[in-house]
């Protein structure tokens, strides 16, 4: 009789949810969790306030997202506003181009990054809404689920009416459609009848008001929010070639 040896069947197991032990750190792993992301992400923020702390790593992980041109959408339980801090931080995604909605009774924070991955935070005691464990899972079955609910939030919650204003300065509007358009400071100081300095001081103050890190990129964020709707377009000169 010959025996003949073989190797152990391999089962592939599906997609198993990982959690990440809240520890030492710099920030909240939560926040970690949404670099991930390359195309959109689907935040729902759960009825806790959210502190200063949560709040600042919140704005400095979804700034990240914003430069790297992945769409954000967001809806806030109501309750959660209830602090002047979280409105204005409220303006500011609806600033950055964030769209913003809010919900009578969400019941739990979590974010689906590209439709395909989960990522679910189970607070602790304290009042930051986005500290805690966090379990990200690549089960269909999960993220689909949390899909649907987002999108039934989405659907039934209140458009967010607060957005960030237009700068009354309208020489740094003039320079921001120009900076839009690509052009130079040179082109821009011939096509406004103004020194270089003056462009340049200009365009340094509108790149810090929209954290933005190259000139084409602080015009593409404020025609983004609608700045330069209001400027008539038709009527400005085209600038000089230098």
């Amino acid at each position: 009789m010959t025996i003949t040896a073989t190797s152990p069947v391999r089962y592939s197991p599906r997609p198993q949810a990982t959690q990440r032990p809240m520890g030492p750190r710099t920030r909240f792993p939560y926040h970690a969790a949404l670099e991930a992301a390359r195309h959109d992400v689907s935040i729902v923020y759960g009825p806790r306030t959210l502190g200063p702390t949560a709040i600042r790593q919140d704005k400095q992980a979804l700034t990240g997202l914003l430069h790297r041109w992945v769409r954000v959408r967001a809806v806030w339980d109501e309750e959660a506003l209830s602090s002047p801090h979280v409105e204005s931080y409220l303006s500011w995604q609806a600033g950055s181009g964030i769209q913003i909605r809010t919900a009578e009774r969400t019941e739990v924070t979590f974010a689906l990054l590209d439709s395909r991955t989960s990522v679910v935070v189970q607070p602790t005691a304290n009042t930051n809404g986005l500290d805690g464990a966090v379990t990200v899972s690549e089960c269909s079955e999960t993220t689909g689920m949390l899909h649907y609910l987002f999108h039934d939030l989405w659907e039934n919650a209140s458009p967010r009416r607060t957005c960030a204003h237009a700068p009354d300065d309208r020489q740094a509007l003039d320079v921001l459609l120009l900076l839009a358009r690509g052009y130079t400071d040179e082109q821009i100081a011939a096509s406004l009848g103004v020194s270089k300095r003056t462009v340049s001081r200009a365009v340094t103050r509108m790149m810090q008001e929209l954290n933005a890190q190259s000139r084409f990129e602080a015009g593409a964020l404020a025609a983004r929010r609608g700045w330069l709707k209001s400027i008539d377009t038709a009527a400005r000169p085209k600038p000089g070639r230098p």
